[in-house]
């Protein structure tokens, strides 16, 4: 589910957020009313971090941590997607290459 949200303090801003439930009945209740108008479909986790770094108009993503508890919740901002993302390319590039020498006679 896509919504706006805004700060409490400060009304003016406002975020874009994914929210990704653990279950389909908690995706089905979050608001507390079952709407027909909403389709529930299941998104593969590594499908939903990839369109949060990719979609630019997504600043950050809400993860439902376990079933049944709407407490229970971890976001993740597109800014710190991001950093991760630049640190691990940053520390491959850093890694020493195997030199994988290949046999002159290799047919």
């Amino acid at each position: 589910m896509s919504t706006i949200l805004s700060n409490r303090k400060n009304p003016k801003e406002e975020k874009r957020v994914i929210y990704a439930f653990a279950t389909k009945k908690d995706a089905e209740t979050f608001q507390g009313i079952i709407n027909p108008e909403i389709s529930i479909i299941s998104i593969p986790v590594t499908h939903l971090l990839f369109q949060l770094f990719s979609v630019e108009s997504i600043d950050s993503m809400i993860f439902q941590e376990v079933p049944g508890n709407k407490e229970s919740q971890a976001e993740i901002s597109r800014a710190k997607l991001q950093n991760i993302i630049q640190q691990q390319l940053r520390a491959l590039k850093s890694k020493p290459r195997k030199n994988n020498n290949i046999p002159p006679n290799l047919a």
